[in-house]
């Protein structure tokens, strides 16, 4: 979040909001799709390269919610949801 610190602080908290909620959704999109290539049971390079790309969101998506503050709480709660 580039130029958070010349906003005013809850412009902050809602930018960490917003971004907490686009990464959870991207998230449950790639956890859908990997459940989806494991159900037709689909060892391909894609489904690898999906699987790669899920463990990383899942990481980024852990270290936000580490580094959340202040802010949205549903944001924050549909985040860990995701991380299951």
């Amino acid at each position: 979040m580039l130029g958070c610190q010349a906003q005013r602080p809850g412009g902050c908290a809602a930018a960490q909001a917003d971004e907490l909620r686009a990464l959870s959704g991207l998230a449950a999109e790639a956890a859908e799709i990997l459940f989806e290539m494991a159900a037709m049971h689909d060892a391909s390079e894609v489904a690898r390269d999906m699987l790669e790309k899920a463990a990383q969101l899942q990481a980024q998506l852990r270290g936000m919610i580490g580094d959340f503050r202040d802010g949205d709480e549903t944001a924050l709660a549909q985040a860990r949801q995701h991380l299951s």
